[in-house]
């Protein structure tokens, strides 16, 4: 993984030198842990959490006929889950609050540019998991051999996926503050599109949701 991140961040710094905008972003997120349960044994319950987000980005990247927008972003998002699977025979349960910090790369291949100052970016997002703090339990209970909750408490229990992907959009409208400097006001939107945890009793996924502000550094030398 470490691979991973170091190949992604030379990509990122060989990119500064051929794009147009450098862009300085922090915004608080509103997380939402989700699933699509249609197990007739399976119960969930989620309820969303805060957190924020800072990232560097790259704008306006030369390829062949296209212009790419690349990110790197650190990111800290929190929620809560409860789920449970089984019946009379037998059950598994999960019950935890969860605050993740992941570190991701971002490819944007589709840029609009609307009416001069607004722009719309829609890519996608690949994360890594740096560190999770858990709170909760794990338990599993079988008449044949009942057993006792495992406490959750970061160290000995790992539940988070160390990867995940989704698909990420940016809504964002520059305003001209000084020569070659501009402020953006944004709203991000990510949905991720693999599962949150492992070991689990659902196929847990994340939607968050982004506000915050850019300060813009226009590259051209023109």
């Amino acid at each position: 993984m470490k691979k991973i991140i170091i190949s992604a961040f030379i990509c990122f710094s060989t990119a500064i030198m051929f794009g147009q905008h450098l862009e300085l972003f922090g915004a608080m997120n509103w997380n939402n842990f989700h699933d699509y349960n249609n197990e007739r044994y399976q119960i969930s319950e989620y309820k969303p959490g805060n957190g924020y987000s800072f990232a560097i980005s790259i704008d306006d990247i030369a390829f062949k006929e296209a212009a790419l927008r690349f990110t790197f972003r650190l990111d800290n998002y929190s929620g809560e889950i409860y789920t449970r699977s089984g019946g009379l025979a037998g059950f598994n349960i999960t019950k935890a609050s969860v605050e993740k910090y992941s570190l991701g790369f971002e490819v944007f291949p589709l840029n609009f540019k609307i009416l001069k100052a607004l722009r719309i970016n829609i890519g996608g997002s690949f994360n890594f998991l740096i560190s999770e703090k858990l709170s909760g339990y794990k338990q599993s209970w079988f008449p044949s051999s009942p057993s006792d909750p495992v406490l959750l408490d970061g160290n000995t229990v790992e539940l988070s996926n160390n990867f995940t992907f989704g698909i990420i959009s940016r809504i964002a409208y520059n305003i001209k503050i000084a020569e070659k400097w501009y402020i953006s006001p944004q709203y991000q939107f990510f949905f991720g599109l693999s599962n949150e945890f492992i070991k689990i009793q659902a196929k847990t996924k994340s939607m968050r949701h982004y506000l915050g502000l850019g300060i813009i550094k226009d590259l051209n030398k023109n």
